[in-house]
């Protein structure tokens, strides 16, 4: 009758030639769920998986479950699921009739067997409308591969909540393994290969860049995603849920707060190697001054046979300096010391290079390795001396 109401069990055995992992992958596809919640329901002979629905929706479940490659049994509404006389090795029940399906692709295959009277009268009498044993009913503009999990009408696919509940739908999204492994091998270290698989644990990856570690340990997932094989991943990842808004604001808030530390490390690195430069360059344009300094007091020691060891007495102001050198001032033996404006020199008394004049074959000549300057802005002639390091 068309007042009938029915319970639909899933009965835990697929169809011939369907591959068990198949159909959990089909059912949780076809109903929204999480694959290991249909594990759980295939684990028993049979599960109740809708109660007290009307003969066209039992039908559309029936239909959609034969398409995934499972088979349920259809029981009227507050009977017994196992009669006495069915458990009597006598009265062994029937085993169902159905056409195997192919074990990647949701399209049911066509039955070459006549359906069963039965069916064609169920059909007949409820008024269901089928092209094939396996073709769903007709509702309208919806789909009938997908259901609302809450009140079991066919919706189409895609949609965010059910038209006729109001109940909200997850969505799912299906990664594919190769573009895993090619965002893993090249951005693996920013964690980009996790946001894409749905996985907010990426956030560790963005956050400890800076370590290497990330990029190391993604390197190893690059090839680990590419030697998968087909059914262990689609069995992982071919039913990812879409992200939702507070996985997106997570994810955002890791990106920025990445992008911070990446910022901070590019100018803990940047930094002191810009000061290094600005103070080789200093020391290079000082040159010309120290230069003019030496040359006068090379020709007072060579005039006078004598070291001056003042400014005053090599005939040279108190006050030698320009925009890169503070001060020149002579000392004994006629030492020049030589300070330069550095600033971050300054502050460790380490902006000083000494030029110390000495008789060659009669001739005055320089050298500068003397003060306490480091090496790594000093100009090469004057490295290898106390400063070095």
């Amino acid at each position: 009758m068309a007042d009938d109401r029915l319970d639909i069990y899933l009965l835990g055995e697929p169809q011939p030639g369907v591959e068990r992992a198949t159909l959990v992958r089909n059912l949780a596809a076809t109903f929204k769920k999480d694959v290991p919640v249909i594990e759980k329901m295939l684990r028993t002979s049979r599960s109740l998986l809708k109660a007290d629905v009307d003969a066209a929706t039992a039908a559309k479940y029936q239909s959609a479950i034969k398409k995934a490659g499972g088979q349920c049994e259809l029981v009227n509404h507050g009977e017994q699921p196992f009669p006495s006389e069915a458990l009597s090795p006598v009265a062994a029940r029937t085993p169902l009739s159905v056409a195997p399906i192919e074990p990647t692709a949701l399209a049911p295959a066509v039955d070459n067997q006549a359906p069963a009277a039965d069916t064609h009268s169920y059909n007949a009498h409820h008024n269901v409308h089928t092209h094939s044993p396996y073709s769903a009913p007709n509702t309208n503009s919806e789909s009938t591969d997908y259901f609302c999990y809450k009140c079991g009408k066919g919706i189409a696919p895609g949609l965010a909540q059910c038209p006729y509940c109001r109940a909200p739908q997850v969505q799912f999204n299906r990664k594919e393994k190769a573009t895993a492994g090619v965002l893993a091998f090249f951005l693996g270290g920013l964690g980009v290969h996790r946001f894409y698989l749905g996985q907010w644990w990426g956030i560790f990856y963005l956050l400890f860049w800076g370590t290497l570690i990330p990029s190391i340990i993604s390197l190893i997932e690059a090839f680990v995603f590419w030697f998968t094989s087909n059914e262990r991943w689609n069995a992982k990842y071919g039913q990812v849920p879409a992200a939702g808004i507070g996985f997106k604001v997570a994810v955002g808030i890791a990106a920025f707060l990445g992008l911070i530390s990446i910022v901070g490390i590019l100018a803990a690195v940047s930094l002191p190697a810009y000061q290094d430069y600005t103070a080789r360059a200093k020391v290079h344009a000082g040159l010309p001054l120290i230069n003019q300094t030496r040359d006068k007091v090379t020709a007072v020691i060579e005039e006078k046979d004598f070291l001056p060891s003042e400014n005053l007495l090599a005939g040279l102001p108190d006050n030698i300096s320009n925009e890169f050198i503070s001060s020149i001032t002579l000392s004994e033996d006629a030492q020049m010391i030589v300070a330069f404006r550095i600033p971050h020199l300054e502050r460790d008394d380490k902006n000083t290079i000494i030029w110390t004049p000495q008789e060659e074959g009669g001739q005055i000549t320089w050298h500068c390795k003397g003060g306490a300057m480091p090496d790594k802005y000093r100009v090469p002639e004057c490295r290898g001396g106390t400063g070095a390091y």
